[in-house]
């Protein structure tokens, strides 16, 4: 869990620029390898600026912590807008990432308030979120601030198509198109 003892005052949160993706990017790698996906891990700066910054409407939001001295960029949010078919706007919380020398500074939750602001402020009916089963500290975290666990709770499964997979799927639907 996040102490908040008085450090809140050494940051701000802002929207994240064009300029800060070189460090998001190096903070992206750095929970890959903490979460021991470093392979899978693909995204670059260049990837990450176009998609955030030069797409028209731009395909995520983020806000960023950075230190009041020397504006060091130290702690990110990735977050996007979504739709429920039950309930409408909602927004998925892809990344909340601090720095290990920044953390325990309650960062993590002034970033997730922030989302959340964003949420409330754009009508959204739900804030959603994934967790690593292992990652008991941010779980603590989520949990302490009313989020609700939908595993536990519901029986709900997160499911994904790898890349390697779509580009098959499509080609069978292709040619199946041209039979």
């Amino acid at each position: 869990m996040e102490k908040q003892s008085g450090h809140e005052e050494l940051y701000n949160i802002r929207r994240a620029k064009k300029t800060d993706c070189e460090e998001i990017v190096g903070m992206i790698r750095g929970m890959a390898v903490e979460e021991d996906m470093e392979d899978q891990f693909k995204m670059t700066a260049e990837v990450l600026m176009k998609d955030g910054f030069e797409s028209d409407p731009p395909c995520f939001s983020s806000f960023v912590a950075e230190t009041k001295k020397g504006n060091e960029v130290v702690a990110y949010t990735i977050f996007v807008m979504q739709y429920s078919t039950w309930n409408g706007k909602i927004i998925y919380l892809e990344d909340v990432f601090v720095k290990q020398n920044h953390r325990n500074r309650g960062l993590a939750t002034k970033l997730i308030q922030k989302v959340n602001e964003f949420s409330v402020e754009t009508g959204c009916q739900q804030f959603r979120l994934a967790c690593l089963n292992w990652n008991k500290n941010a779980m603590r975290l989520y949990k302490n601030l009313g989020c609700r666990d939908l595993t536990e709770e519901e029986q709900w499964h997160m499911l994904r198509f790898d890349n390697d997979v779509m580009h098959n799927m499509y080609k069978e639907s292709k040619h199946a198109e041209k039979n």
